[in-house]
């Protein structure tokens, strides 16, 4: 049985989890920490072999490397230390 007051809207969704108060799973395979009005802060360090989506940019303090693959961004990106870049960069657009 989930805590209280996190909600899955009385649909059935298979391998999801949402931690947080009101915090609410939309589909199948999802983890759903928090809500939109909350930080998520992770202390370590993120491994992330898929796409990464945000709808409100990305804020990092420390680098971005990237060693194979894309940023792609229709909003700012911001790293504060610098991004490392193994490859190619395209951009569209100003860089600032």
């Amino acid at each position: 049985m989930p805590p209280a007051d996190v909600d899955s809207s009385s649909n059935t969704y298979n391998n999801s989890t949402a931690i947080g108060y009101n915090a609410t799973i939309t589909a199948d395979n999802q983890i759903v920490l928090g809500t939109t009005s909350e930080t998520v802060v992770v202390p370590g360090d993120i491994n992330v072999t898929g796409l990464v989506t945000a709808s409100n940019g990305i804020d990092v303090t420390g680098n971005i490397d990237v060693t194979s693959g894309t940023i792609t961004s229709s909003g700012l990106v911001t790293a504060n230390n610098g991004i490392d870049v193994t490859g190619d960069i395209d951009v569209t657009g100003d860089i600032d």
